[in-house]
């Protein structure tokens, strides 16, 4: 495509597009220059200014936009995050509206309901709704809000490339009937009909979104809340796919795997604003769920593998994709005002990240003499954090502040020897051997202790001076403990 005519993307005939901006509002102000309130009777006779009633804002707001494009050419670049990569037209549809919560009004709720680039793959839905308060400054008992929002996003890379493989994109890639292989280790040069088999692939994804949450205050000063959000992404990516060979340089394929997962995330918080003191405590879980598991995909090059027979060539590798997983994490934080010269803040976390996908075979070709060790990693990592602040005001001109971190990661994940074979392309070795492989389990340990002071000399000049401990230790290093001692002075002055 002529990179000239890219300027042309630009929206070139927009037509009918239609404003209707703040059409209730309008109507409001029609009515009060015609009719005359009781309040506004009684500032009359009171003698007061019309300047000195105060003007409330309007109750209901709105705003609709329609209307279309062009796109003179067809782009899949230029459609790279709105999805519009064909010549043609497309619609313009934006809209807003709203009720307002006014303080004094009997009736206090405030809804909304927002659409965006409803004409175009990058699409946006919104919509809340909210009691007595949650949406504002002040709030009363059983006040309450929810929430819903839909979104999507597309992402295309690019739609002019190119593979031999039959079903690009799915879990199964095999070669055309008539593919002929290369001879020794030459690479592509050889494969005779590789031009003649190749065929367009689009490399593009498409990711929605939807859910929704509440806020709901139960007392004066207590708030709860939740959100959940469910993600769904569809399409293809590119990964590199190896196939060895004995006696040669490994041979690999760039193919197109499918993207098909989902993900659902949840959270829920409880919260306390006092006046001395303020805290949190939430919940948060992700699941990822991925619909394939692994690719299958031919070997296109030689078959030199020497347990490969010629009537089983050319064989299928696999290709393990994204595995399963999950994660959890609680979180407690907070502060308390002891004076108002001090202050002490402080946050505790607890992570945890699972993953048990069952494990792919050794080799989808090979033969295997040594069992895998397990069915799955069973991979298991916690992690502690630990933070505390405080800060006090000595005088006018001298603050004090000090803080406690504590980090410790341990990856509780069984620890197995492997015994691999490597690019579906080799015999499986001993386990004496070095292609023999053995999982890290890295544990770290973490203290940090951090003193600071500042003495404001005048109202232009400050200076500054701390001092840092740090304490880390960790396992399988050639360093298990390492102690980091760092002081520092500063004087800062602006002319």
């Amino acid at each position: 495509m002529n990179s000239n005519n890219s300027y042309l993307k630009i929206m070139l005939l927009v037509i009918g597009c239609c404003l209707f901006s703040t059409g209730v509002y309008a109507a409001e102000e029609a009515m009060e220059d015609t009719t005359m309130t009781d309040d506004d009777a009684m500032a009359e006779d009171d003698g007061m200014l019309e300047e000195e009633v105060e003007e409330l804002p309007p109750l209901y707001t709105s705003s609709v936009e329609i209307g279309g494009g062009w796109s003179s050419e067809n782009d899949f670049k230029f459609g790279e995050y709105n999805g519009h990569e064909d010549r043609g037209g497309f619609a313009i549809g934006n809209i807003t509206l709203k009720k307002n919560a006014i303080i004094g009004d009997a009736d206090n709720t405030y809804w909304k309901f927002t659409g965006t680039h409803l004409g175009l793959d990058n699409r946006n839905i919104f919509m809340e709704y909210s009691k007595d308060g949650t949406y504002g400054d002040y709030n009363k008992n059983s006040a309450y809000s929810f929430f819903f929002e839909y979104d999507q996003i597309p992402h295309n890379q690019f739609n002019d490339g190119q593979t031999p493989f039959n079903g690009a994109g799915t879990t199964l890639q095999s070669l055309p009937a008539n593919w002929v292989t290369n001879t020794g280790n030459n690479g592509t040069s050889t494969l005779t009909n590789l031009l003649s088999s190749l065929k367009t692939v689009e490399l593009e994804t498409e990711r929605q979104r939807f859910g929704g949450g509440f806020k709901w205050h139960p007392i004066n000063n207590w708030l709860v809340q939740g959100k959940y959000r469910h993600e769904i992404k569809e399409g293809s990516d590119p990964m590199g796919a190896v196939f060895g060979s004995t006696g040669g340089n490994p041979k690999a394929s760039v193919i197109a795997i499918p993207i098909n997962y989902d993900v659902d995330e949840f959270n829920i918080s409880l919260a306390f604003v006092g006046k001395k003191a303020q805290y949190s405590l939430d919940y948060s879980l992700s699941l990822f769920d991925n619909n394939d598991t692994s690719v299958l995909f031919q070997n296109p090059f030689s078959r030199t593998n020497q347990w490969i027979a010629a009537a089983n060539y050319p064989a299928f590798g696999q290709l393990g994709l994204f595995p399963d997983n999950q994660a959890h994490k609680i979180n407690l934080q907070g502060g308390y005002n002891f004076s108002p010269k001090t202050r002490a803040t402080g946050t505790f976390s607890y992570s945890r990240w699972l993953q048990d996908q069952t494990f792919l075979p050794y080799s989808n070709v090979g033969t295997v003499t040594t069992p895998l060790p397990r069915n799955s990693l069973d991979g298991d990592i916690e992690t502690v954090f630990a933070n505390l602040n405080l800060f006090h005001r000595l005088t006018n001109k001298i603050n004090l502040k000090a803080r406690y971190t504590y980090e410790n990661k341990n990856n509780n994940t069984p620890r197995d020897t492997y015994i691999r074979i490597a690019g579906d392309a080799e015999n499986q070795p001993a386990i004496t051997t070095d292609n023999a492989r053995r999982n890290w389990t890295y544990d770290l340990e973490r203290h940090k202790l951090e003193l600071d002071g500042n003495y404001r000399i005048t109202m232009r000049t400050n200076m500054s001076v701390g001092y840092d401990f740090e304490k880390k230790d960790r396992n399988f290093s050639e360093v298990d403990t390492t102690h980091e001692h760092t002081g520092r002075i500063k004087l800062s002055s602006s002319f």
